[in-house]
């Protein structure tokens, strides 16, 4: 009879099971200097080696010849174990046995003498699956359990374990299994069935297992029946019914492109093929998260817009919730993404009219004989500059928190303008004296700069800061975040360059550009040698 690979290849030694190593460690040592507790608490996802874990410590504390923390696999005892003949290992399945009966019947036979081995071990699986009562009537004996008598507790669900059963245990927790570490295995595994199989296969099952050595080598063993002695990518998402992530971030692409055409088209094709769409958002949702992740962490430029992947985030965490309650998963992703294309394509109209509406009437101010005062682009680089030189992380985390505090929780009609125009920007840059606040669009940041004294003035009397502003849009910060994190890596720092007050540089628009900026002038202007010194 074929024996599922899962099963025959169940480690037969405790240094056979990986990625444990901290687990490994304590019941090595425990072995060692003969300090085997009477009960254990092993939690952790399905798949990282609980159970099996558990059989090999039964196996251990019972062979014959242990040498160290190593036994023979060759005695009486470590072969019943092994062919699971004992009488004196017993498996309880709680999520079936959970009732106070069957705790009891098994506490009347724990004083019973074992039939051959030295312990008794009981395992007791899903073990958070017990009632209350059940509990309460295993209590007595794990506080005072027999000499020859070992209990082990294996569950994935350790917050539903009452305390008190927890205190009386030893607990040790398995993590999920590294992807390398079930790749590594998985490419044994093959190498013994005599399989071929490649490196983009074996990281695919290894990332579709989500740290479950079982659920990897499951997999691998349905990818062999259906025939295949060389598994391939393609072989993988074809038996699993899931996306390469070439195919997820192709998919991602059509969504933030606004091409609903092909985001439909695809969705009829997964439906067709039997592709999990749960998993789909569930790799676009992972995808996203680490794209955000990355910038967050000043590890890299994201790939996607910022703004659109919260918003894209928040439609699928949407969609996950109501899948629930629906008939047609297809249906509601197809119904929500429309929205969310459509909602964005309004929102980039809209902003699109903004800024020609904003040039019609910047042309028409210009040419009027009443002036508004325009800032220099030497004064705005400059800014920038001095928030960079004295960067402060701290501030930026005090500053942020004022200005969250006062926009959400106060009103001040006098600053209406002001508070209206910093809930769309978010402060990247702070020090004792000067911040920087990004916009998503240009249009923003040229208004912001329209009221830059009245926003100052505001930092001044609800922060109690004398902070000098410097406004930039989001695609601007993306370039800057990245030349300062080059130049700080590469040792190289900002300087301060003296600033002319604001009031002496405010002009009449008659001696100003008659027309906006381009992104290329500003970015050029921010960051070139003439307004920025580096030492």
């Amino acid at each position: 009879m074929y024996q599922a690979l899962y099963r025959k290849y169940r480690p037969k030694r405790i240094d056979d099971i990986v990625g444990q190593e901290v687990v490994l460690k304590i019941i090595k040592n425990s072995l060692i200097n003969n300090m085997i507790s009477h009960a254990y608490v092993f939690y952790g996802p399905r798949g990282t080696g609980k159970t099996t874990m558990a059989k090999l410590l039964a196996k251990y504390v019972n062979c014959l010849n242990l040498k160290k923390h190593e036994c023979c696999n060759e005695c009486k005892n470590c072969l019943e174990i092994d062919n699971n003949q004992s009488m004196d290992i017993l498996e309880i399945d709680a999520a079936s046995n959970n009732g106070v009966e069957e705790i009891r019947e098994l506490r009347s036979k724990v004083n019973l003498i074992s039939n051959s081995l030295k312990y008794k071990i009981y395992i007791i699986d899903e073990v958070h699956m017990l009632t209350a009562g059940a509990f309460n009537a295993l209590l007595k004996t794990l506080e005072e359990p027999p000499k020859n008598v070992i209990f082990i507790l294996a569950t994935t669900d350790i917050q539903k374990l009452p305390s008190t059963i927890l205190s009386r245990c030893q607990i040790l927790n398995f993590n999920k299994i590294t992807e390398k570490h079930i790749k590594d295995n998985l490419i044994k595994i093959c190498k013994s069935e005599k399989i071929s199989i490649t490196d983009d296969a074996a990281n695919e099952i290894a990332r579709c297992s989500d740290g479950g050595m079982r659920d990897a080598i499951g997999l691998l063993d349905k990818i062999i029946s259906y025939g295949r002695r060389t598994i391939v990518l393609e072989d993988v998402s074809l038996i699993n019914g899931i996306l390469s992530l070439s195919e997820v971030n192709e998919f991602i692409d059509y969504i933030f492109n606004n091409d609903i055409k092909s985001v439909l088209n695809k969705l009829n094709l997964y439906d067709e093929q039997g592709k999990s769409l749960e998993k789909l958002i569930e790799d676009i949702i992972n995808l996203i998260t680490i794209d955000l992740q990355n910038s967050l962490m000043n590890e890299g430029i994201t790939k996607y817009d910022e703004n659109k992947s919260l918003l894209l985030l928040e439609t699928l965490n949407t969609i996950v919730y109501n899948m629930k309650n629906v008939n047609s998963s297809k249906l509601l992703l197809e119904i929500e993404l429309i929205k969310f294309i459509k909602n964005t394509e309004i929102i980039s109209r809209e902003i699109i009219s903004e800024d020609l509406t904003n040039d019609r009437q910047l042309t028409k101010q210009v040419k009027a004989e009443e002036k508004e005062p325009r800032l220099e682009e030497n004064f705005k680089s400059i800014r920038v500059n001095n928030a960079l030189a004295e960067a402060s992380k701290e501030l930026l985390n005090e500053v942020n928190k004022k200005i969250s505090n006062i926009i959400n929780h106060k009103y001040d009609s006098k600053y209406s303008n002001v508070m209206n125009i910093l809930k769309d920007g978010r402060v990247r840059v702070a020090s004792k004296t000067h911040i920087i606040i990004s916009f998503p669009y240009a249009s923003l940041v040229d208004k912001a700069y329209d009221n830059i004294i009245d926003i100052e003035d505001f930092f001044k009397k609800e922060l109690e800061l004398k902070l000098k502003t410097a406004f930039i849009d989001n695609q601007l910060w993306t370039k800057i975040k990245k030349e300062y994190i080059n130049k700080k890596q590469n040792g190289i720092t900002y300087t301060l360059i003296e600033e002319t007050p604001i009031s002496k540089l405010i002009k009449s628009k008659k001696n100003t550009n008659k027309t906006m900026n381009n992104d290329d002038k500003e970015v050029i202007a921010l960051l070139g040698e003439e307004f920025i010194e580096i030492k």
